[in-house]
């Protein structure tokens, strides 16, 4: 018996720990825990102090979702499991297709926090992966990032229009210009 514990605790702790309920308990853990595929690195950290840890600490902005996964699944600049580093390809995959239109200097946190959530999907209002303290962005806030993320598509698309538009008239202004030198 550990000198800071009375008597009485300890009689209540052996009672407890020997009980039918926390060992069917602790049975149930064990099998839950050999079924987790991807493990962190942090220990009792949360995710949410990683993330804390991790803000940027001129304007206290904390960092999007990939940063804290890549800091809690990676131990020495490797993947702790293959699992992980899937779940990491497909993450930036999807990200690089919905910003390879946007502006250059476009905050794409919002679009990388949405693609992290469709990733690992929700759960009673938070993140799975993330714990219980990071909320999933709202719907609203998520159709918002998206109307904006479509109209930048669209302004770049118009612009690479209009500039070949005006790289053809260069091109037939040359070939005038060609002709009447010729002439």
């Amino acid at each position: 018996m550990p000198a800071e514990v009375s008597e009485a605790e300890w009689n209540f702790l052996v009672d407890y720990f020997s009980s039918d309920a926390f060992k069917q308990m602790s049975e149930r853990n064990n099998t839950n825990k050999e079924k987790q595929e991807m493990n962190h690195i942090c220990g009792r950290k949360s995710f949410q102090a990683v993330s804390f840890d991790a803000r940027d600490p001129r304007i206290g902005k904390e960092p999007n979702l990939q940063k804290p996964w890549k800091m809690t699944h990676m131990k020495s600049g490797h993947w702790v499991n293959d699992v992980s580093a899937e779940f990491n390809d497909k993450l930036t995959e999807i990200v690089a297709e919905q910003t390879q239109e946007v502006e250059e200097g476009t905050d794409v946190d919002p679009i990388v926090n949405a693609a992290f959530v469709k990733l690992v999907g929700e759960k009673s209002g938070y993140c799975r992966g993330q714990g219980s303290g990071v909320k999933p962005p709202s719907r609203r806030s998520m159709h918002v990032t998206q109307e904006q993320l479509q109209a930048q598509q669209k302004k770049v698309e118009e612009e690479r229009h209009k500039r070949e538009s005006v790289e053809c008239k260069l091109i037939e202004v040359e070939n005038q210009l060609d002709e009447e030198q010729k002439k």
